[in-house]
This record gives structure tokens, C-alpha cells and sequence, in this order.
């Protein structure tokens, strides 16, 4: 049977993309930026397509080692950083030196956080959390993470943990799960980090490491351990389905969320052979050579398939033909062909001109025409722009046959550029894109990812892919609908890679996964059955990610009051942190520290407790059906009001617009039902999806969430 693997990437570097800094309590101002880092620790649960990182650390004050003026004090500490893409904070703890146990954080508005971390003794253990939203030099909104804690000093600093949901990246043949250990870089980091992973799929099966050091994998209890250095480590889990296939569902508070993967169904009698020439022109100037190959070969192997016919040709001091004819791609085939390059030192120079003419000419001696995949770091072959047209014409000119050229620039550096027609080209990237181009290729560059992201690139330029991709889920008896695509954006697929969506959905498993595009030229359409995986308590994790994707569709909008109230009640019910909201331990006396806010400061709070001395002013509210198609009764019971006053029934859209109002006099005791008819002030009919009814009787609101389908 094919296996299907998890990565699991620890990216870790000499460079920390965090920033700390240290403010001393005394009230002088006095900072300080140099710490260890102790005690890290990363724990990993595989929960389908999502998987939850728990990161223990510990952050202490540490003086310069060439001298310098540090100040003995209680210092608070300053961390700004980065999580994985789609990640969001669900919980974190902290815990004071020499203490027995963690302190879990609260929940709360984002107002009310701040205000009880500053009132906080700075004495006492103190931990503030917040997520800021905000928008990228290249237009993309993006998150970042800020937190607070202190007392640290010289000798002694809290322990934190950091608990966050991320979404799998879909991944050729596996699921890829990055963690950011880069952003855990300091000054002095003391000790080995510990990696502890458990794949809720297959527990049983040990992790194997593909790259870097970690090592010695060892059962401990539920999860699998090692050891590893602080750099990049690459480890594969067994798979979630052979098939790559996969259906979770999760039902909370009445609404069903799913969590969904297909290959695009394309049959192996569909693909066409093809006739490849692979050709490897790195130099002694790629510090990565022999990982870039390796890379290279992974990438080779994943987009071919046993009817297609391959050779290799790689620059030495002069190019080397690897066989002397097409070779069919048995089993050793590959092995054989990148023995060459794989056991030679990196060459000093290019070869690239020559490379491409003599790659033409084995493709007119065998009088076929193909592919040629180009794996390079070339550079200076651009200037002047002559030179550019000259090699084009020497080679896609020389074709008897036509030959589509697949290009991987491995040029890691900026140094040479030009301005071509107002647009910037760096190194050989003019050559490349135009000889692409003229053949109906492709072309990508590895500069402009991380290095995690080789493999996907090489299989973008590569593999057979299902062009112009439209995907439609359909429950038995009822439809999917708010649903988010977890493929950043995607619209083409190479078919060995999955396509990744969340949604809601109404009716019952088995789903019918429809699936559309064009693939080699033709149109495509297929149909696909997909039937539920046993349940676990783990999967609500699809009910977290989807509201973190709800919610990141409504920052992007106009704010409202009605839009914020329900970031803000959301974040605090299902313990996600937004921009409305903070984790706060606000020092010993806990929650307790609400009792001496101020009144109004705290719109939403984690486990409210109401005053004695407070009047009960409550509001029962209520829809049926729910969801619904064509009306629904709102059913509103208000009880316990002090005097007559005017209620407000608003609904509104996932957008903060509303889409119908209605205001009546009302005192204690009232009821009242409701019918909307699914028609927004204009008479027209609104579209399927999720509103929100809100209920306002002076101070008192009231919200609940309907369904509409369509």
C-alpha cells in the first residue's frame, strides 16, 4: 500500500524574527534585550487536517558577556511575535519560580485585560496576551501576537506555556505541519529542546525523521519523543487514509461542522506520458547543493509515473549526459540517473548555455520532442539582454520537436538586477520567464519562499496539475455552506496534492464531493463519496478554526458594534484570541479583580459573576426552525424589566449590515413572536448563510444565530 506521510517542520535559526526587550519596575525607564532561553519544550496532537502545539519555555534576564551595565531588579518582559499562517491562541498558563503548578490564564474583552494587568501587584506573577491585526507592506492582513509578563529577574522568571490550533498545510502525499521555533530564538538558548508528538490517527506508529537531527524516537506514554538541536527537522507520520480522502465531523450547540480533503479523482489512464530530460546546473556557489538535489529528486518522483520516458544531463567542468537514451522510469531508474550529481563535488562554474544546446540536441538525435526540467542558480546570463535572446533562440528555436521547458531558479542572491519595460528582474530571471513563456512552460522562483517551501514550488513548475479547480461538497439530504478553502488560495492543483475546506453543513455523511476543472486540456468533472471517520473528542478543533476563519472575514469589513459584540462573545465562549480579547492572569487574587472594575469597563467576561446588589434584567430568545428556508418565528420573552422601555430587534449579516429591524414597547413579563420572512428592507431576498438576532432593551442585549438555506 502507498504511504502517505505528516511533515512535521521545526524551523530554527540563528536569527530571531521575535523581538523581546525587558522594563525594569523600578519607574526609571531602564530596559534591557539580552535573555536565555530555558526549558522549551514542544508538544504536537495530530487532530485530522489541524493539530494543536503546546510550547513550554522559560525566559530569563542574562548579562552581556563582554561587560556592561545591567541593573539588578524585577524587570517585565516585552515578546512580539509570529505563529504558523491560520494559527490561533487558545490557552496559556504561567507559572512563578519555585511554584508546584501552572496558573491558568482567563478570557476576556480586551479592555477589561489591559485595565486588570496594569492594576496587578508587579510583585506577583502577571501574564497579559494579545493578538494584533494588521495589515502587510504587500496589502495581506496578517496576525501578530504581543504578551506581557513579569517579574523576571537575573535568577528567577516565570514558566509560560503557549497553547495554539493550526491548520495542516496540504501537502503532496502527506500533511505538513510547521512549527515556528525560530520565533523561541534569544540571545543564549541553555539546553536541548524536546519534541513530543502524538498523532491521534495513528499512535502507534513512530515518527520517522527525513531531515535534521532529532533522533532516538522512544514511546512515552500517548506520545513519541525525542531530542533535537535548534535547527530544521523534518519528521513523516503515517497517514490519516490511504487514499488521502478524509471526513470529520464535529456537532456543537446545534450547528454541524465538518472538516474535508480530496485529491482531485483523477483516473492513472488519463495521464500521458511524457518524455523528460532533468537537468541540474548548480554550482559551488549554492551552499544547499546537495539538499537542492535531494529536493529535486522528491520532486521528480512525485510528478512521474512508470509509462514516462527520463534522462538526465548535469554541469560539471563540461555537461554530463547521465545515459545515452531515454530510459523507461522502472524502479532504479532515478536512483541510477542522480548518481552522478549526487557523488561529484560541486562544480565552480555554471554551465548553462551549454547545457540547454546539447539537452536540445539528445531530444532532435532521438527525434522526440518533451520536456526539459531545469534546476539552476545561474545568474549572469542577462547582460546584456542580447545575450538572454541568443540562448532562447539556440535552444527553443532549435527544436525539431516542441519542447516545454519547466524552469527552477535556485539563485538565492539580489544582487543583479535590471529594469526591463518598468519591471525589475533579478539575476537570469528575464531568460527564464521568456523562455518559459515562449514554450509554453513554466517558471518558478525559490528566492521568494522559505525553504520549506522548495518541494511545493518544484511540484507547482512540475506536476501534472487539475487547472481552474471548483469544488462542491453536498451532505446526503442537505447542503455545506460558509465554508473556507484551508489551501492558501489556490486554484490549481498538481494531483498528488489534496484540496483542504471547512464548513458548515446541513443533512447527514456520506458527502458526494463534486470536483471541476481542466485537466491536460480537457474538461473535468468527477464525483467522489466520502464517508465519516469515527469520532473523537479532538475533532471540535474544526469547530475552532472554523470561527477563527469567521472571524477574520469580519475584520476585513466595516466594524459595527453588533460585529464586535459578537468577536468578543465568540472569543470568550470558545476561548480563541481575536483582537477584541485578551488571556490575562492578573495576579494572585484571580478573577477576583473583577469585582473592583468599574462599571461598563467589561462588556464580556469568562465566567461572569453577577452582584447581589445587581437587578436581574433577563431576556429569553429563541428561533424555529433553525436553521430555516423560507421564515422563521423569533420567539422574544422578556422578564424582570424595571419599567416600560423600547426593544430593538435587529438582524444582521455576517458583514454588521442589517438586513431587518423591528422596535416595540415592552415591560417585564412580555413575549413576543416575530416572523421574519428572509427579506432585507428593500423587499428582496437576502442569500443563504448566518445571521445574527439581536435583542436591545436599554443595557440588556441579547444575541443568538440563524441559519437561512436556499
Amino acid at each position: 500500500m502507498k504511504r502517505t506521510w505528516l511533515f512535521i517542520l521545526l524551523f530554527c535559526s540563528s536569527t530571531a524574527f521575535a523581538s523581546f526587550y525587558a522594563r525594569i519596575l523600578d519607574g526609571s525607564g531602564y530596559t534591557w534585550r539580552q535573555f536565555d532561553l530555558k526549558q522549551l519544550s514542544c508538544d504536537v496532537e495530530c487532530f485530522g487536517l489541524f493539530y494543536q502545539t503546546t510550547i513550554t519555555f522559560e525566559i530569563v534576564l542574562t548579562p552581556w558577556p563582554y561587560g556592561g551595565d545591567f541593573r539588578p531588579g524585577a524587570y517585565e518582559v516585552f515578546w512580539d511575535f509570529n505563529l504558523v499562517e491560520g494559527s490561533v491562541i487558545t490557552d496559556c498558563w504561567i507559572k512563578s519560580w519555585g511554584a508546584a503548578a501552572f496558573r491558568n490564564a482567563e478570557i476576556v474583552d480586551l479592555t477589561s485585560a489591559e485595565k486588570l494587568y496594569q492594576a496587578a501587584p508587579t510583585a506577583q506573577p502577571r501574564l497579559l496576551l494579545r493578538q494584533r491585526w494588521y495589515r502587510s507592506w504587500d496589502g495581506e492582513m496578517q496576525k501578530r501576537f504581543e504578551m506581557n509578563f513579569s517579574p523576571v529577574t537575573l535568577t528567577q522568571s516565570p514558566t509560560i506555556k503557549i497553547r495554539y490550533l493550526s491548520p495542516a498545510l496540504p501537502y503532496y502525499n502527506a500533511r505538513r505541519i510547521i512549527l515556528p521555533l525560530n520565533e523561541f530564538s534569544t540571545y543564549q538558548q541553555s539546553g536541548t529542546p524536546t519534541l513530543q508528538v502524538w498523532d491521534h490517527d495513528n499512535p502507534a506508529v513512530p515518527p520517522v525523521t527525513l531531515s535534521g537531527n532529532a533522533s532516538d524516537w522512544r514511546k512515552s506514554g500517548d506520545y513519541w519523543r525525542a531530542f533535537t538541536p535548534p535547527n530544521r527537522t523534518t519528521i513523516a507520520l503515517a497517514p490519516e487514509s490511504a487514499s488521502r480522502s478524509y471526513l470529520r465531523t464535529w456537532q456543537q450547540d446545534g450547528t454541524s461542522f465538518y472538516q474535508l480533503a480530496v485529491p482531485p479523482p483523477v483516473e492513472q489512464q488519463l495521464r500521458r506520458p511524457r518524455t523528460i530530460m532533468l537537468a541540474i546546473d548548480l554550482s559551488s556557489q549554492q551552499g544547499s547543493y546537495h539538499d537542492l538535489i535531494q529536493t529535486f529528486r522528491n520532486a521528480v518522483n512525485l510528478s512521474t509515473m512508470a509509462e514516462d520516458s527520463v534522462t538526465l544531463i548535469y554541469s560539471a567542468f563540461s555537461p554530463v549526459l547521465a545515459d545515452d537514451a531515454f530510459a523507461p522510469n522502472h524502479a532504479g531508474t532515478l536512483e541510477a540517473l542522480f548518481r552522478g550529481p549526487f557523488n561529484q563535488s560541486p562544480p565552480a562554474l555554471n554551465t548553462l548555455p551549454q547545457l540547454l544546446r546539447e539537452a536540445v540536441t539528445f531530444f532532435n538525435q532521438a527525434e522526440r520532442g518533451g520536456e526539459i526540467w531545469l534546476l539552476t542558480d545561474a545568474s549572469r546570463h542577462c547582460d546584456p539582454l542580447a545575450t538572454a535572446m541568443e540562448i532562447i533562440q539556440q535552444t527553443h528555436g532549435r527544436a525539431v520537436k516542441p519542447i516545454v521547458f519547466r524552469i527552477i531558479s535556485a539563485d538565492l542572491g539580489y544582487n543583479t538586477y535590471q529594469t526591463i519595460n518598468s519591471q525589475v528582474y533579478y539575476g537570469n530571471d528575464y531568460l527564464y520567464e521568456n523562455l518559459a513563456r515562449s514554450s509554453w512552460g513554466t517558471f518558478v522562483r525559490l528566492r521568494s519562499a522559505a525553504w520549506y517551501d522548495y518541494l511545493d514550488l518544484m511540484l507547482d513548475a512540475a506536476a501534472p496539475t487539475v487547472n481552474t479547480v471548483e469544488i462542491d461538497p453536498e451532505p446526503a439530504g442537505g447542503l455545506a455552506y460558509t465554508r473556507f478553502p484551508l489551501n492558501q488560495g489556490r486554484a490549481n492543483f498538481p494531483i498528488a496534492l489534496p484540496y483542504y475546506e471547512i464548513g458548515l453543513y446541513d443533512g447527514t455523511t456520506p458527502f458526494d464531493v463534486h470536483f471541476y476543472g481542466s485537466f491536460q486540456g480537457e474538461l473535468f468533472a468527477r464525483t467522489v463519496t466520502i464517508d465519516r471517520q469515527a469520532e473523537d473528542p479532538g475533532w471540535q478543533a474544526v469547530a475552532l478554526c472554523w470561527f477563527d476563519r469567521y472571524i477574520q472575514n469580519l475584520l476585513l469589513e466595516p466594524q459595527s458594534h453588533e460585529t464586535i459584540t459578537y468577536i468578543e462573545q465568540t472569543s470568550v465562549e470558545n476561548r480563541l484570541l481575536t483582537p477584541y480579547s485578551g488571556f490575562i492572569v492578573p495576579g494572585a487574587d484571580g478573577l477576583l479583580a473583577f469585582a473592583r472594575l468599574e462599571e461598563g469597563t467589561s462588556s464580556v467576561v469568562c465566567r461572569p459573576e453577577e452582584s447581589a446588589a445587581e437587578t436581574p434584567r433577563r431576556c429569553e430568545l429563541s428561533a424555529f426552525p433553525n436553521p430555516f428556508n423560507a421564515a422563521t418565528t423569533l420567539d422574544i420573552s422578556l422578564t424582570e424589566l424595571l419599567e416600560s422601555e423600547t426593544v430593538e430587534v435587529r438582524i444582521v449579516n455576517f458583514l454588521g449590515q442589517t438586513v431587518h429591524e423591528h422596535r416595540f414597547e415592552a415591560s417585564a413579563g412580555t413575549r413576543l413572536q416575530l416572523v421574519w420572512d428572509g427579506l432585507d428592507p428593500a423587499g428582496r431576498p437576502v442569500g443563504s448563510g448566518i445571521y445574527l438576532v439581536i435583542v436591545r432593551a436599554g443595557s440588556l442585549m441579547k444575541n443568538i444565530k440563524i441559519s437561512l438555506i436556499k
